[in-house]
């Protein structure tokens, strides 16, 4: 390649020389090598920079670690494969206190952000999956619209102590392992029509809710299937498609 480069350089010297007296037909091969040497100068390397999520994950790796939470793990990257718990459950902490950008991944672990001021999830935006439990009760947290992409949660998913009235943002959900709506606000419901499966879902008495999934949806079918079994009252008793559906 070396060998390659100084020919042209030689021969488009050369070139320039040989040019004012060339036939039309030279001229043309002359610039022709002229071009080529031209674009084989070596070009500026630039080093790649680090992109907006590297940037929102670095934020939040470090704010969890000066909260003394998985210490174990150095990049937020391995929240999710390693299984591990964001722990700053009543920590007295408000919106205010946590870094003001989303995680930056779409599969993480344990949320477990429970018997705080939170008022908002902002930081749920792009997450798809959570490899965990994903506890945010007993804050003030209104609206669900940040989690609208999450389709599945494989552990608990407890809401019970927010100001719900509705669960907007759930649309996606497929798949949870334990879910607590148990929100004596909550109206409607309508929002988990989608859920497929679920190990047990805690509700409170089906005449509270105003509006419910359809008959015939995936949430209604997963009642009469078995795949999904919802509970509440007494614990024991369990509900069906004709008291959560409509």
């Amino acid at each position: 390649m070396k060998i390659k480069k100084a020919l042209l350089s030689i021969l488009a010297i050369s070139a320039v020389s040989s040019l004012s007296f060339a036939a039309p037909q030279d001229e043309y091969i002359i610039k022709v090598l002229m071009d080529q040497s031209a674009s084989t100068a070596p070009e500026e390397v630039v080093p790649p920079e680090s992109t907006e999520n590297e940037d929102y994950q670095n934020e939040w790796m470090s704010f969890f670690h000066k909260k003394n939470t998985m210490l174990d793990i150095g990049t937020l990257d391995q929240w999710g494969p390693r299984l591990r718990n964001a722990f700053l459950t009543q920590k007295g902490l408000r919106d205010s206190d946590l870094p003001q950008v989303p995680f930056g991944l779409d599969n993480i672990g344990s949320v477990l952000f429970a018997n705080n001021k939170f008022t908002n999830i902002n930081f749920m935006k792009g997450v798809k999956y959570v490899r965990g439990d994903f506890m945010i009760n007993m804050n003030t947290i209104s609206d669900l619209t940040p989690m609208s992409e999450v389709t599945g949660v494989s552990g608990w998913m407890i809401l019970d102590g927010l100001p719900l009235r509705n669960l907007n943002g759930l649309q996606k959900l497929r798949h949870v392992g334990t879910f607590n709506i148990r929100i004596p606000t909550l109206t409607d419901i309508s929002a988990i029509s989608n859920i497929e499966s679920a190990s047990m879902i805690w509700v409170d008495n089906p005449s509270q809710y105003k509006v419910k999934p359809a008959f015939g949806s995936p949430f209604c079918n997963g009642l009469d299937s078995g795949k999904i079994i919802a509970r509440g009252g007494n614990y024991a008793t369990g509900k069906t498609s004709a008291e959560l559906c409509q």
